[in-house]
């Protein structure tokens, strides 16, 4: 297939009211989808034509849209057009500064979304194994998976960044720093909470960094600086190991 890439600052448009119950990173996404491809006889071939538009056009296009209309001021708007294009995977970015165009283009990024989604499926086999498995177990638990090319490459790669090491006897066990990592750009989340729940999290944050013990039913420590979102993952990655585990005794 061919691409076709031209810029559209998107002026003569009318924004579309649909858009307005989507996410602002699905919106930014509607918005920069490439044309409907078109087929030539001659010569023959398939021409895709993607759209770029500068994060100004962009806010200019989705001002409507009700993540940005309350912003104070366009500068604002612009600081959270770039934020959830930084969440989004099939945006890409060409140029530099205040000339950069930003364009969808899924096809660029299928490999490296990918090897993202199988190093936190690596992650998630090693955490529910208690942090530790050893290859011949990996091998089995991805024998009818997509993704069970990627394991001594993506092994190799958390071995690079701490979040794994390598043990005798084809062992591979996490960190402290597997608590906390993620392949992809980690989400931002709102949720309510107790004040009971809300005193304590500073405090198990406290704690786990004075004390650096060892988590029940785990082997590695916390990571070395717990902040209060590290102790939610800790806690999640227990609540669900002690689930399976009652799943496992029934």
């Amino acid at each position: 297939m061919k691409e076709e890439e031209y810029t559209d600052d998107g002026s003569d448009e009318e924004y579309n009211e649909e858009w307005s119950n989507l996410t602002l990173e699905r919106a930014i996404i509607e918005l920069l989808r490439p044309e409907e491809a078109t087929v030539s006889e001659d010569p023959p071939g398939i021409t895709m034509k993607l759209r770029g538009f500068r994060i100004s056009s962009i806010l200019q296009r989705l001002e409507p849209h009700p993540e940005l209309i309350s912003r104070p001021s366009r500068r604002a708007g612009m600081t959270r057009i770039r934020r959830a294009i930084t969440n989004t995977e099939s945006i890409v970015k060409y140029g530099n500064r205040r000339s950069s165009l930003y364009w969808h283009d899924p096809q660029k990024n299928v490999a490296k979304t990918d090897m993202k989604g199988a190093t936190n499926f690596v992650l998630t086999l090693l955490m529910r194994s208690g942090g530790t498995i050893s290859r011949d177990s990996m091998a089995e638990d991805t024998k009818n998976d997509r993704w069970r090319g990627f394991q001594d490459e993506i092994v190799s790669r958390l071995e690079e960044k701490g979040v794994v090491e390598k043990l005798e006897g084809g062992k591979i066990r996490c960190t402290g720093e597997a608590w906390t990592h993620d392949a992809f750009v980690k989400r931002n989340s709102t949720f309510t909470l107790t004040l009971r729940t809300e005193i304590l999290l500073p405090e198990l944050a406290k704690s786990l960094s004075k004390h650096s013990a060892n988590i029940p039913g785990f082997d590695m420590p916390p990571p070395e600086v717990v902040s209060k979102s590290s102790v939610i993952d800790i806690a999640v990655a227990c609540l669900n190991h002690a689930l399976q585990d009652v799943e496992s005794n029934n």
